[in-house]
């Protein structure tokens, strides 16, 4: 933008930005008596603002190389970032509902398979289970003979195993030191037992079982107390035999070296906690 210079101070002199100056043309007085034609002052006055106009050119080309400053008409607004809304961690978490994973239901079955893991593998317990052939209400005897005298069984006139079973579950088979029995697979519960203190290497581990209806999943139970009542106590132990929803019990001998007959029973007492998925 160039600016406009007042024409009295045109009238004097010019000089403006790097010493450019420009001279007034001087005015010649004429005699009041002189003779001759009188002549016209526009020549000269249109030379004097010839000469203003183009010291205003000069100094706004002066100005311009020199990198000073011209007015502005309209301030240029300033550029601010549009903030973005980025949700914070407590924002986020309390926002988004965090979905409630759907319970596993394994409706009451059959067991045919128990999983008891031991730091020693060769303790550890991965059996099938069998349904007991004979009853168990008025006496708990496994097969003494034939080829599944070595195996697990349930009792199917107490509870059956799943996330709503109503009452305690009942595995059981032989433990023995005899020969005959040599392999069976309760056997590697006795070896846990400690006979002064016997749920010192089992209370606290997990037993899994497997279902007719449970698929690949496990129902889970923890050992809460192993017992080991004489075989007079064993059917009035209330611990043992008092219905509790989601219970285990698992009922065998408590064999000894030189005696062909156990003399005490070991009863491990779990209770269900929940489903493993694979």
């Amino acid at each position: 933008m160039l600016w406009i210079i007042p024409f009295t101070h045109a009238l004097t002199s010019i000089e403006r930005g790097e010493g450019v100056s420009i001279p007034i043309i001087p005015k010649t007085p004429r005699s009041r008596h002189a003779r001759g034609p009188k002549k016209r002052p526009w020549p000269w006055i249109i030379g004097i603002l010839a000469a203003v106009l183009a010291g205003v050119v000069v100094y706004g080309i002066s100005m311009m190389s020199s990198g000073a400053s011209l007015p502005k008409a309209l301030p240029q607004p300033t550029m601010q970032a549009i903030p973005t809304a980025h949700p914070t961690s407590s924002t986020a978490s309390s926002s988004t509902p965090t979905p409630t994973p759907t319970p596993i239901i394994i409706p009451e079955g059959q067991v045919t398979q128990i999983y008891l893991p031991a730091a020693n593998p060769s303790l550890t317990i991965d059996a099938p289970v069998l349904k007991m052939p004979t009853s168990c209400k008025s006496v708990i005897q496994p097969p003494e003979d034939g080829p599944d005298k070595l195996k697990v069984f349930q009792c199917d006139d107490f509870a059956m195993a799943g996330t709503n079973s109503s009452g305690n579950v009942i595995i059981t088979g032989h433990t023995s030191a005899l020969p005959q029995y040599d392999g069976a697979v309760l056997n590697k519960v006795r070896a846990q037992i400690d006979d002064k203190d016997p749920g010192k290497l089992l209370v606290g581990r997990e037993i899994f079982l497997r279902t007719t209806t449970s698929g690949t999943n496990w129902l889970a139970y923890k050992i809460s107390a192993v017992v080991t009542p004489t075989k007079a106590e064993l059917p009035y132990d209330a611990e043992v035999w008092v219905d509790v929803p989601g219970g285990l019990r698992i009922v065998t001998c408590l064999s000894q070296e030189g005696l062909p007959t156990a003399l005490q029973n070991i009863v491990v007492i779990a209770q269900l906690e929940g489903v493993h998925a694979p």
